[in-house]
């Protein structure tokens, strides 16, 4: 009878949350108060059903973004964690009793907690969880309470989303239609190589192309974040997008395989480092497929997205340069005039001084000190891989411009050094360069 009258509480608070898309914040303080006492004890969580939760899910999807936000306002300022209780925690805290650190750590536990661990466990829910965390990344006028679900929520999806839940897929022409069409709209969302069509789709997934996938079983079909391969013949490794294209038109056996985009996909998942190993997962992959014969090195093609933000933040400071004045006034104006982009043979005749400023840029500059201001070589850098080489011009499409001024990089992944590249980077914010040579991570630019 205690369970059906709980139930019936809890979805009377569901109702109250989601009525409209309107949401009105005002509760009255005794239902708070009981659904703040059946979601701190779990065991009267189990009056929630499972159409309850549904429908939560089903609603709170349908919501605009300022609505869901107003929702987990909602959810902070009535169950989130009290200053209170945890000071009387904290004052009533004995070292030998083993219930007072029970009790202070339920009172660190924001009440949501758990509705959101009931919510991943219902149909939609891990969808809603993510999207979420991505309406509060999204929301810049956070108050503590808003602040608090997002640190609670990364946490949660942190655990969730570990290496060892994630599983690996190659995908082919044969891929079910809708997770193909996905990947296309993603690819236009956020890489730098978007897929534009079909027939792009097919060059991609042909014989020394491979696309693989992260994928997570409570997000079925939902790819996560992919990465793009072109296996190559020739022992060299390709400079720039048009040198890739035409190496891989020769007959001559593949032997380098080039990483040449990655992409996470879940706006609600960004800063959780998904990726973290996926490259290390693909290269055993790669080695492992007898179709492909002995690939031997392990390279990527990548840009270096805000170098031209650094350039930027060094004409403003006034810091000596010899780039020429036309030069200045062109990185000045990108980003400031619309679909400006600097003219190649403008940034030819500064190539020299580019060339260093961009060297420093992805050797010297630093975040916090250890960690590389550019944060695609932040990514490469901390999965074990070392900087190859600079490439001039590598990518001469607009956006590229605009972003790098042409510029690319090569990373080069060697088995054999992963794991002390990755301890020396991670740990002392050491970046290697191919050869063994390190960059002193002392000196920022």
């Amino acid at each position: 009878m205690a369970s059906n009258w709980r139930a019936r509480v809890m979805n009377l608070y569901w109702e109250r949350l989601l009525r409209s898309r309107r949401v009105d914040p005002r509760f009255e303080k005794r239902l708070v108060g009981q659904v703040r006492m059946m979601v701190r004890d779990p065991r009267r969580m189990a009056g929630v059903t499972e159409a309850g939760l549904n429908e939560f899910c089903h609603r709170f999807i349908g919501q605009t973004p300022g609505s869901r936000i107003q929702t987990l306002a909602i959810l902070g300022a009535d169950l989130g964690s009290s200053t209170q209780e945890v000071a009387l925690a904290v004052d009533r805290w004995n070292p030998r009793d083993r219930s007072s650190l029970d009790n202070l750590r339920g009172s660190i536990t924001p009440a949501y907690n758990g509705l959101l661990q009931l919510l991943i466990h219902s149909k939609r829910g891990m969808e809603v969880v993510v999207q979420m965390r991505a309406d509060l990344l999204q929301h810049e006028k956070k108050d503590e309470s808003l602040n608090e679900i997002l640190v609670v929520l990364s946490r949660l999806l942190r655990d969730w989303f570990s290496i060892g839940m994630m599983h690996l897929r190659r995908i082919s022409m044969s891929s079910p239609a809708d997770l193909l069409l996905r990947l296309m709209k993603y690819s236009r969302m956020y890489s730098p190589k978007p897929i534009l069509s079909w027939e792009d789709m097919k060059k991609r997934l042909e014989k020394r192309r491979r696309i693989y996938v992260y994928f997570h079983p409570l997000l079925e079909n939902e790819p996560l974040v992919y990465v793009e391969v072109a296996l190559v013949g020739g022992g060299s490794v390709p400079a720039s997008f048009p040198e890739m294209e035409q190496v891989q038109e020769t007959t001559s056996p593949p032997v380098t395989a080039v990483f040449c985009a990655i992409a996470s996909t879940q706006a609600g998942l960004r800063g959780l480092t998904l990726g973290e190993f996926l490259i290390r997962r693909v290269l055993e992959e790669l080695s492992n497929d007898g179709s492909i014969g002995n690939l031997s090195r392990f390279v990527t093609l990548s840009p270096l997205p805000e170098f031209v933000v650094y350039l930027q933040q060094i004409v403003r400071s006034n810091t000596p340069t010899s780039l020429s004045r036309e030069m200045i006034a062109a990185i000045t104006r990108i980003g400031v005039q619309e679909d400006f982009a600097p003219r190649k043979a403008l940034i030819e005749l500064n190539r020299a001084e580019l060339e260093r400023l961009c060297s420093d840029y992805l050797l010297k500059a630093k975040r916090q000190r250890i960690r590389a201001l550019d944060p695609v070589a932040n990514f490469h850098l901390r999965n074990g891989a070392s900087v190859l080489r600079l490439n001039w011009m590598a990518d001469t499409e607009k956006q590229r411009l605009r972003e790098s001024l042409g510029m690319c990089v090569n990373y080069e992944y060697d088995k054999d050094s992963i794991e002390e590249n990755h301890r020396l980077y991670t740990l002392h914010g050491c970046i290697v360069q191919s050869g063994g040579e390190k960059a002193d991570s002392s000196k920022r630019g």
